[in-house]
This record gives C-alpha cells, sequence and structure tokens, in this order.
C-alpha cells in the first residue's frame, strides 16, 4: 500500500495510445492523496509545535505549584531572590541586604518566575 503511494506520488502520469503519441493525465489522482497531505502537515503541526508547547507548560506550572517559603528563585527579567511569602497569585522575594542591616522585599507575580534555581533547607528564617 505504502509503496503504491510512492508509486502515484513520484511517477510520471503519461498515457500512450497505439499510434505512439503520449499525452499527459491531470485529473487521474485519487482524492485519498489530497487527505493523506493534510493528515501528514497536522501531524506535523501536533507533534512539531502543540505537543512540545504543552509540555513546557505542564512543566512550568508544575514548578510553580512546587514553590516554597526558602526556594530560590530567578525572574523572567533576572532578578534573583530568595522566597519570604507565597501569596494567591503573587510571592514576595527578599532580594538583597542593604548596608547589610535591611533587606530589600519585592513582590512580584508569579507568571513572571523563571526558574527555581534551588531549594534551601534553612526555611526557618
Amino acid at each position: 500500500m505504502f509503496m503504491d503511494f510512492v508509486r502515484c506520488l513520484f511517477l510520471d502520469t503519461t498515457v500512450g495510445d497505439a499510434a505512439g503519441d503520449t499525452t499527459t493525465t491531470t485529473g487521474g489522482q485519487s482524492p485519498w492523496i489530497l487527505i493523506v497531505y493534510i493528515v501528514a502537515i497536522a501531524a506535523l503541526f501536533y507533534f512539531m509545535l502543540y505537543r512540545p508547547n504543552k509540555k513546557k507548560e505542564k512543566q512550568k506550572k508544575n514548578m510553580l505549584d512546587n514553590m516554597k517559603k526558602g526556594d530560590r528563585i530567578t525572574t523572567i527579567g533576572g532578578i534573583q531572590g530568595k522566597i519570604s511569602q507565597i501569596k494567591d497569585d503573587s510571592i514576595v522575594i527578599d532580594v538583597a541586604s542593604v548596608a547589610g542591616t535591611e533587606k530589600v522585599k519585592l513582590e512580584i507575580q508569579k507568571w513572571a518566575i523563571g526558574s527555581v534555581d534551588s531549594q534551601d533547607d534553612s526555611a526557618a528564617d
């Protein structure tokens, strides 16, 4: 069946008559070839575009759901900090110490988290 499909795609569709003249036929292809092309292109889009994006979204959602206080994160803007408080749709991170005494805290949205870099076992600060 596959070889018939390949022959139909690549072989010349010329027809000869008894006098030796050859004419080209244009309407002799099966409509199934068009359906096979459409299915092949749809499968290509699914496996190369849709499926990898869904996998990345699932990994990001899993990462955001498993964050906890004390984890070190990096935002999509490149800011690094340690999670000090988790709210519904945002988190508060400690970014740096100013003059060694006071910590700078930033509240950012969860969608702005690029990665959870490491987990800190001493979450009781």
